[in-house]
Formats: structure tokens, C-alpha cells, sequence
């Protein structure tokens, strides 16, 4: 079941995240969403035949499964911790060059142990199944699960003090689907290291036994992830949309209000379209220039007293401009 569910729902999350595009946006988690869908599936069985018969039925396909599984992680942690981290996080930081050097020790460390592997049994689409009884099979596995242990921890951590109370509804509810999907991958990645252990030890039954809630707790700790990562993009586009439809309302009150408040005087208004060099000023744009600008008159003019419906304007447009900015 998992190995239709999972690609599926993975996939939908790409869908998500690729739109709106929008300029100077973080990519990551549409990369982790992308990573991860391949991941899963080439898990699927026909995939994973198909991609075996092709690189010569020797396995190395459940080496690149959990290569795409390991970057995807990474994506996905760098993306959450640059949005809700601590500054220590930022952009050129020493602990995020640090942190971009784990991932890579990982897949290291995970090739090496794969390669150590005895596979002349030949291929299999449950690999630690039929190779789990050996010490390098053990180091494999070990390798990029604790890798997803550590790091979702630390992501679902970060996400728990980063004060997102305050944040939109949506990215309330996004992120703590995030922290419960985190959560339930701590548990998946401990389950799967003593899962590991306890089947190099000789402990073929108890193994058998903890692998069973494997399959389970992984389909419940993607799902919350994949909501915590699509619901943003969408209700987020959707509120967007909603407000941004108040937009040419609120700019023609408030070059009425602007025009009333200056008189003939004009030297403090910005020309229409006044944005960053090379870019394109957006409705959201002009309304916060007009804010600027009736905040500026008011200043200026003392005597101005806005009408009640004036101010309503007014403060429409700065709950607007501050809502939309966020979004």
C-alpha cells in the first residue's frame, strides 16, 4: 500500500509547492518535495525491478532510493531551519556550512557500508530482509536513518520555539503538522536503528516483530510531513488571491485621501510604479506607496482630519499591506 500511497502523496506536495511561482522564492522545499517523490518511487516494485534489470540486478537501486531519501532530508531540514531557525542558521553561516558537510559524510558512509555488502543472493525489492543479518548491512541502514532521525528532530525542535504562534492561520496549522510529523519520525528512525540492531545480534523474531511498525509509522510521519509542506502553498495562495481582490478599492480611497490631505502640494508623492530597479511595482506596491504617502500628508497637514470612511481606508490598507507581505 505504502508504495502507492507514499509517491503519490509526495508528488502532490511537488504540485503544491511549484505554484505560485513566485520572484526570490526558496526553492528547497519544492527540491525536498521533488527528492523525496523519486525516492519513493523508485521503492515502488515495478519501478524497482525495472531500474534493477537496468543496472544489472545487483541492488544498487535501494543505494539510490536511499541517496534521494538522504537529500531530500536535507532540502527539506535546510528549508524549515532558514525559515524558522535561529540566526545562527543564516545564509554563510559557519553551523549552515557545518550542516551542509553532514548529509555529505552520510551518503559517504552509507556507500561504503552498501558496498561491503555480500548480495550474491541477488536482487530483492526487501533488502534489509534478506541482507539485515550482516554488520555492513546494519552500518548501511543506520547511516541515512539516524540521519532522519537527527535532522527532523532538530527541524521539529526548532519549529516548537520558533514563536509561530503569530503567524497566519495557515502557517499555524502548516507548522504544526510539521512538529507532530517530525515527532512521528523520531520514532520511525529509533524503531528502525534498534529494528537493525537486534537482527545483527542474532534476534530474528524480535526484528521481524519491530518491523512491522514500520511500514505504519512511515505513512503517518510522510503524511504530516506532506501536509505541514502543502497546506502553506495553497490556503496561502488562496487568502492571496482573496485579499488581493481589495486592492483597486483600496487604491483609488486612497489617492482621494492623499489628493485631500496635500492640496496642491506634490512633492512628497512617489511615481506611480515606483519599485526596486528592474522590477515591475505590483498592486500590493502602489497600495503601501499610498499608505507611505497619506501617512506622509497627514504628518505634514496637522489640520487634515480624515473622515470616518477615510480612516477605514486607511486602516484596511496597512492590516492589507501587512497581511500580504507575510504571505
Amino acid at each position: 500500500m505504502n508504495d502507492v500511497i507514499l509517491p503519490a502523496v509526495m508528488w502532490a506536495v511537488v504540485i503544491c509547492c511549484a505554484f505560485p511561482r513566485r520572484r526570490g522564492r526558496d526553492l528547497s522545499v519544492l527540491l525536498a518535495g521533488l527528492f523525496m517523490a523519486l525516492s519513493f518511487t523508485v521503492t515502488a516494485g515495478p519501478v524497482y525491478r525495472a531500474v534493477e534489470h537496468l543496472t544489472g540486478d545487483v541492488n544498487v537501486t535501494d543505494l539510490i532510493k536511499h541517496t534521494l531519501f538522504v537529500v531530500a532530508v536535507t532540502f527539506l531540514a535546510r528549508a524549515i531551519l532558514r525559515a524558522v531557525g535561529p540566526a545562527s542558521f543564516a545564509r554563510g553561516s559557519r553551523l549552515r556550512r557545518f550542516g551542509a558537510l553532514v548529509p555529505l559524510g552520510v551518503l559517504v558512509v552509507q556507500t561504503v557500508a552498501f558496498v561491503a555488502i555480500d548480495r550474491s543472493a541477488g536482487s530483492t525489492t526487501s533488502f534489509m530482509l534478506e541482507f539485515g543479518d550482516q554488520p555492513a548491512a546494519m552500518v548501511y541502514s543506520m547511516a541515512h536513518f539516524v540521519y532522519f532521525g537527527v535532522t527532523l528532530g532538530a527541524v521539529g525542535f526548532a519549529c516548537v520555539h520558533s514563536g509561530y504562534q503569530s503567524a497566519p492561520t495557515f502557517v499555524r496549522v502548516g507548522i504544526r503538522f510539521l512538529i507532530a510529523g517530525c515527532a512521528v519520525s523520531v520514532v520511525t528512525a529509533a524503531l528502525l536503528v534498534v529494528r537493525d540492531a537486534t537482527r545483527v545480534a542474532g534476534l530474528r523474531e524480535f526484528s521481524d516483530t519491530l518491523q512491522q511498525g514500520y511500514a505504519p509509522l512511515l505513512l503517518a510521519s510522510v503524511l504530516l510531513v506532506a501536509l505541514g509542506l502543502g497546506l502553506p502553498p495553497v490556503l496561502g495562495g488562496s487568502t492571496r488571491r482573496q485579499l488581493a481582490r481589495q486592492l483597486p478599492e483600496l487604491t483609488v480611497g486612497l489617492e482621494r485621501m492623499r489628493d485631500r490631505a496635500s492640496g496642491d502640494r506634490v512633492s512628497l508623492r512617489f511615481p506611480s510604479g515606483t519599485r526596486m530597479p528592474g522590477d515591475e511595482a505590483t498592486p500590493l506596491d502602489e497600495v503601501h506607496r499610498l499608505v507611505v504617502e497619506v501617512r506622509d500628508q497627514m504628518f505634514l497637514n496637522p489640520a487634515f482630519v480624515p473622515t470616518d470612511d477615510e480612516q477605514r481606508v486607511l486602516a484596511r490598507s496597512e492590516r492589507l499591506v501587512g497581511r500580504l507581505e507575510l504571505l
